[in-house]
């Protein structure tokens, strides 16, 4: 496995399975939020609704390589890729019990100020947290 510093992991239910008889594509979708919001905490970003200011997730992308089943768990990994001006990449995987990659996904973040409705740059203190994470 390739170096993340966020790994968690998940027990497959039964209720992950769809009608196909392994774990459905949504349920990777999940694994990786949970562990993308893992580290937003870590961060303390917008731990708190009462700020104005936090992350929103502006874009999606996964390819799944190898279905997850019924038994087993899963370890899902975050890390952060690439930092920009007002956003910043995310890389996520997803291995089953025998340490192969079932899935591998990236997510753009864009810091926001919800009370302007903008992006917004992000602060040299924010940055050098964020590169704790790469």
């Amino acid at each position: 496995m390739k170096k993340f510093p966020i790994m968690r992991e998940f027990v497959v239910h039964w209720g992950d399975m769809d009608a196909l008889g392994h774990v459905n594509n949504t349920r990777h979708l999940r694994w990786m939020e949970t562990v993308r919001v893992d580290l937003f905490q870590m961060l303390e970003m917008r731990v708190e609704k009462s700020s104005s200011q936090g992350p929103i997730l502006a874009s999606l992308k996964i390819d799944y390589h190898k279905p997850v089943f019924y038994p087993g768990n899963v370890t899902v990994g975050t890390r952060i890729a690439h930092i920009g001006n007002s956003s910043f990449k995310m890389e996520n995987v997803v291995y089953d019990d025998a340490g192969d990659l079932c899935a591998s996904g990236e997510c753009t973040i864009v810091l926001f100020d919800f009370e302007a409705s903008k992006s917004i740059k992000i602060s040299e203190e924010i940055r050098e947290l964020i590169e704790n994470y790469n």
